[in-house]
C-alpha cells in the first residue's frame, strides 16, 4: 500500500504491480464539523486560550522545532503572516529536540533561535 502514485513509482519496477495506492484520508461520514466545539489549550507562557470554530487558527505542528523541518521559514514568515492576519490565533506544536538536522549551537535550542529572530515584530498578546 502506498499513499501516492508517486511514492509507489519510486519502488523497484518488480514491486510496483503489486502496490495499491490509498491515499490518507478523513471519513468524512464518520468526521463531520461540530459547530459547538471548542478547544482549551495550556499556553507555553502561561494560562489558557480557548479555540472555537469561529477563531482563525494558523498551525505549524511538527516532532521537532528545527530548520531541517522548515521551523526557520515558517517563523521568519510569522511576522508578515500576522499582519496580514490580525485576528488569527498562531499555534505551534513540537518538541525542542533534533530529528534529522544538526542541534543548535551552543546548547541553545532551535525554537529560541528563531524566535528571538523575530519576536519584536509579534504580537505576542
Amino acid at each position: 500500500i502506498s499513499p501516492t502514485y508517486w511514492q509507489a513509482s519510486t519502488f523497484p519496477p518488480t514491486f510496483r504491480d503489486k502496490i495499491a495506492v490509498i491515499h490518507d484520508g478523513i471519513d468524512t461520514d464518520v468526521i463531520a464539523p461540530n459547530p459547538n466545539v471548542s478547544l482549551t489549550l495550556n499556553v507555553s507562557t502561561g494560562g489558557t486560550i480557548k479555540l472555537t470554530r469561529n477563531d482563525e487558527v494558523i498551525t505549524f505542528v511538527n516532532r521537532n522545532l528545527e530548520p531541517y523541518r522548515g521551523y526557520h521559514i515558517f517563523m521568519r514568515a510569522l511576522p508578515d503572516i500576522m499582519r496580514r492576519r490580525p485576528n488569527a490565533r498562531i499555534l505551534i506544536v513540537g518538541a525542542d529536540g533534533v530529528s534529522y538536522g544538526a542541534k543548535a549551537p551552543d546548547g541553545q535550542k532551535w525554537k529560541d533561535i528563531f524566535l528571538n529572530e523575530v519576536i519584536e515584530d509579534l504580537d505576542m498578546s
